[in-house]
């Protein structure tokens, strides 16, 4: 309890691969989504282990809080997610908004409901269904002591990923704010 989540890259990777596969996606949306999976998680997993990571996991096919879920009962912990802070690809909401999703993302919502939603948030808003949009090549996630949070993301910017710190680890809490 205590320390930040990072996420090393932004989410959206499913619903646009999703949306490309129909036509539905913009070129640019496309190729903003492949520059980020195709880049490299390894230089960024070297720098968070080198930071006292505490816990640390690919973001993939069970979407951001899939794998958030995992951390968390694996350490008997809670969080609290900034959905704000969380970096999403050019597109990716839009896309989520007009009813585009991947084929997983059904299933993937099923632990969405675990969260508490802030005021003003529901379960159906894009942003907060692209925390569990199964990712392709996504980022890291990891959880390292606030006192490293600056140094982290100053060096992951430093790297090339468009890191950001996306909430905190706290006791048996789960929200979504």
């Amino acid at each position: 309890a205590g320390e930040v989540l990072i996420l090393t890259k932004p989410l959206g990777t499913g619903v646009i691969l999703a949306s490309a596969s129909m036509g539905k996606a913009s070129a640019r949306s496309v190729s903003n989504c492949f520059d980020q999976m195709n880049q490299s998680n390894y230089e960024a997993m070297k720098l968070l282990l080198s930071e006292n990571v505490s816990a640390l996991t690919d973001v993939t096919g069970y979407g951001l809080v899939g794998h958030l879920v995992e951390m968390l009962e694996a350490s008997h912990c809670g969080a609290t997610l900034d959905l704000s802070a969380i970096p999403t690809l050019i597109g990716a909401e839009s896309l989520m908004s007009i009813g585009h999703v991947s084929s997983l993302q059904q299933s993937n919502e099923a632990a969405l409901r675990d969260f508490d939603l802030g005021k003003g948030l529901t379960f159906s808003m894009p942003k907060v269904r692209l925390l569990v949009d199964p990712q392709t090549a996504g980022g890291l996630l990891a959880s390292v002591p606030q006192e490293n949070e600056a140094r982290c993301l100053s060096k992951l910017s430093e790297l090339g990923y468009q890191s950001a710190s996306i909430g905190i680890i706290e006791d048996r809490v789960w929200a979504i704010r």
